[in-house]
């Protein structure tokens, strides 16, 4: 369906809600070419948004991954650490496993996003 032209700005926020939504590169491009952008133009734009998906994927993974590692290391660190020390003292031990868990949950995403 034709719809008259867009701003290149709701163009751009069209193209990618399409894109976070999972179709293809050749669907936004179709999907654009429908709202009245001609080949060349859709082309661009399609580029475009494939190309600054990846950068913010990549960008998301490598924060996943940084937040991962803190919350692996420093949060499970300190919270064996904090629980340990009354240990020591005759109180029973707790063991939480829940910072550590956290941080090799988001390690592990923010490895499957730099893939």
């Amino acid at each position: 369906m034709y719809t008259s032209p867009q701003t290149p700005v709701k163009v751009y926020k069209y193209a990618f809600k399409l894109k976070a939504d999972g179709k293809t590169a050749d669907r936004i491009k179709h999907e654009l070419i429908m709202r009245g952008l001609d080949d060349k133009s859709a082309e661009a734009v399609t580029e475009n948004i494939e190309r600054r998906y990846a950068e913010l994927k990549k960008k998301a993974g490598k924060s996943n991954m940084l937040y991962g590692a803190a919350f692996l290391t420093g949060g499970g660190a300190a919270i064996a650490l904090c629980t340990y020390y009354p240990a020591s003292n005759s109180v029973p031990y707790i063991i939480a496993f829940g910072a550590g868990l956290l941080g090799v949950i988001r390690f592990c995403k923010g490895i499957m996003q730099l893939a």
